[in-house]
């Protein structure tokens, strides 16, 4: 190979950072985020199992009440999708029964 063509065939370094710049840009991007979005618009619907009512109720209203804060500050959607939160009462559901009564929540949500 000749030094002419070596020359010609050989990139400045300055050359190559703006071209890695641009695509590395390209890739991070939101070009890229459409093919691994959720492919679902369903809502995401979250269950708050908590005693509502009894010595301990303050801290369960204090539970949802900072939930509720928190996803009004970003706008009650995450990843284009909508947030529900569904408050459970804990207290009605009798020691004997938490199994089958935790498997129904888990179905629900």
């Amino acid at each position: 190979m000749t030094k002419s063509r070596a020359s010609a065939l050989s990139i400045s370094r300055r050359k190559f950072m703006a071209g890695t710049g641009v695509a590395g840009a390209a890739l991070a991007s939101n070009f890229a985020a459409p093919g691994i979005l959720a492919q679902t618009r369903a809502p995401i619907r979250l269950g708050n199992l908590n005693s509502f009512t009894g010595a301990i109720a303050y801290a369960a209203e204090a539970n949802l009440n900072a939930m509720n804060l928190y996803f009004d500050s970003i706008g009650w959607t995450v990843a284009g999708r909508k947030i529900e939160i569904s408050p459970l009462e804990r207290s009605v559901i009798p020691p004997e029964r938490t199994s089958s009564s935790l498997r129904r929540t888990f179905r629900f949500i």
